[in-house]
């Protein structure tokens, strides 16, 4: 991920929304290369999962954190059972380049066989995978009560190494092992990354839904890489960036509310020169109501002369 390519979207985010450009803002975007970071963490927790990703965007990374990706209550309403869940879980976690563990845990010596079966799953498949491409499994663990308390916590990095997981678990946790082998064996779900213009924000849960439904593990911008501070606006810059370059189905939407913009139309341009396959979706496909329900939706003839077809899309040909 080239700086100048987060520098150049960052600026044109900047420019629709009418904000003058200013280089302290140009340097935030453009600092060292950031680290995509999973967050993997006791479903316990669950209500902490934005002090997580702010977390991680505070380290100057960029989180993968499942819920803000999959969305726990999407995710099982398309997939099922909790195997299918963790099946999605760990491709994207292919996907980070390290995995942080948010927890009470003492790294030094972690209670392997007390953690949440699903914070195993993807510690120990994540450490499967390690040994076949023959590098280190490098395990991060973070103090969970002083995220929450709002102090800097800073991950503690440890070697894991499979031999290690496989002589903590195999009395206790067996068929945790059993899942660990049988998912790193299969071929990884693929990550589809959405495409959309910013004004069309609105429609990001129809947007994950349906790429749920396209039985892909789904990455939304606009819900993954929200920092929780408007200003800090950088961070989806930065994100979405990322996701295209990482993604390997980028699923494209032609812009459906507001006037384009030039944000929309640089993403769609890069996505071009990124290796995911592109497909095209509609926003009826999708389930947005204003689609859905065309002139029907609105309820004032200004709001239906802004109907579905009166904004011009660039075709893709124009943005080669």
């Amino acid at each position: 991920m080239k700086s100048s390519t987060v520098r150049k979207a960052f600026g044109l985010l900047l420019s629709d929304l009418g904000i003058a450009t200013v280089e302290g803002a140009f340097a935030l975007a453009s600092r060292r290369r950031c680290a995509a970071i999973y967050t993997a963490f006791d479903g316990d927790l669950f209500y902490f999962t934005d002090a997580m990703a702010r977390h991680v965007f505070s380290t100057g990374n960029i989180p993968i954190n499942p819920e803000s990706c999959l969305g726990y209550k999407d995710a099982v309403v398309h997939l099922a059972t909790k195997e299918n869940v963790l099946r999605y879980d760990v491709a994207l976690l292919g996907k980070a380049d390290e995995v942080w563990v948010y927890t009470d845990q003492d790294p030094c010596s972690p209670a392997w066989s007390s953690m949440a079966e699903g914070v195993l799953v993807e510690v120990v498949w994540h450490a499967i995978r390690s040994a076949i491409a023959g590098r280190r499994n490098l395990v991060s663990f973070v103090d969970i009560g002083r995220v929450v308390a709002g102090d800097h916590a800073a991950p503690v990095r440890v070697d894991v190494s499979i031999q290690d997981l496989r002589s903590a678990l195999q009395d206790d946790l067996p068929e945790v092992l059993a899942l660990c082998e049988k998912l790193a064996a299969e071929e990884p779900k693929k990550v589809g990354v959405a495409l959309h213009a910013l004004p069309d924000a609105k429609y990001d849960g129809w947007l994950r839904d349906w790429i749920l439904r396209l039985r892909m593990a789904p990455i939304v911008p606009t819900l993954a890489f929200d920092s929780g501070d408007s200003l800090q606006a950088h961070w989806l810059a930065q994100g979405w960036i990322w996701a295209l370059e990482n993604a390997d189905v980028i699923v494209e939407l032609d812009q459906l509310n507001g006037a384009p913009t030039k944000f929309h139309d640089f993403l769609r341009s890069h996505a071009r020169s990124c290796v995911g396959t592109i497909i095209q979706s509609g926003w009826d496909e999708v389930g947005a109501p204003k689609a859905v329900q065309g002139d029907s939706w609105a309820i004032t003839d200004r709001e239906r002369g802004l109907a579905p077809g009166n904004i011009r899309t660039p075709p893709a040909s124009e943005l080669a």
